[in-house]
């Protein structure tokens, strides 16, 4: 059987199928460029109090928030995928979503909330570190911006795991719509394509 596609290898195959589809304007991470910007504003209008020593417990209160926010989210967007697991690791329905060429992507996006929720809590744990040294101000402001912006991003991706098992629902009502016999055809059309596509089966 073939493999199943690298992260890199579906990530530029999705920003391909997104360029195809919008444009060069797919290219823009445009939400990433939004949170950036308000966090930044944030970063910046906040007093400098809020980073002196004598005010750790509110800096490190803020922080501590922020983290398990982060931790919250990824158990909230966990929950939504262990149902999009439950329902792609059923052969008949996979093979379906493979046939469609969607079930790559759905993996992609499932790789790409795990990371984006990671990256958010590990930014945020460097900046509550960061926050008990003494550095100057613009980093305490920098790692503060950088926490907002990554926070905000993987809140932006656990909400589209939502999203994501939505669509799965609509395409098992578009696969229980099939016949038997369509089913059966679409299990060896899947099979005979993973046969193509392996080194025997391109020797045969």
């Amino acid at each position: 059987m073939d493999s199943r596609p690298s992260f890199i290898e579906s990530w530029l195959d999705d920003t391909k199928d997104l360029y195809k589809a919008k444009g060069a304007w797919a290219l823009f991470p445009v939400s990433l460029i939004v949170f950036a910007c308000l966090a930044v504003g944030a970063a910046y209008f906040i007093p400098s109090t809020f980073f002196e020593d004598q005010n750790w417990d509110v800096s490190v209160t803020v922080y501590t928030g922020l983290l398990a926010f982060n931790a919250l989210t990824l158990a909230l967007a966990w929950s939504a995928i262990g149902r999009v697991y439950e329902s792609i690791t059923r052969t008949d329905f996979s093979a379906f979503l493979k046939a469609g060429g969607v079930l790559s992507k759905y993996l992609f996006y499932i790789s790409f909330i795990h990371v984006a929720q990671a990256v958010a809590a590990f930014v945020t744990l460097i900046s509550l570190v960061i926050v008990f040294m003494p550095v100057p101000d613009v980093y305490d402001r920098v790692c503060l911006g950088a926490t907002l912006t990554a926070t905000l991003f993987a809140l932006r991706w656990a909400l589209g795991a939502v999203t994501i098992v939505q669509d799965l629902s609509w395409h098992f009502a578009s696969y229980d719509a099939l016949g038997p016999d369509e089913k059966r055809q679409l299990h060896l059309a899947v099979n005979n394509d993973d046969t193509s596509k392996s080194p025997k089966g391109g020797q045969a």
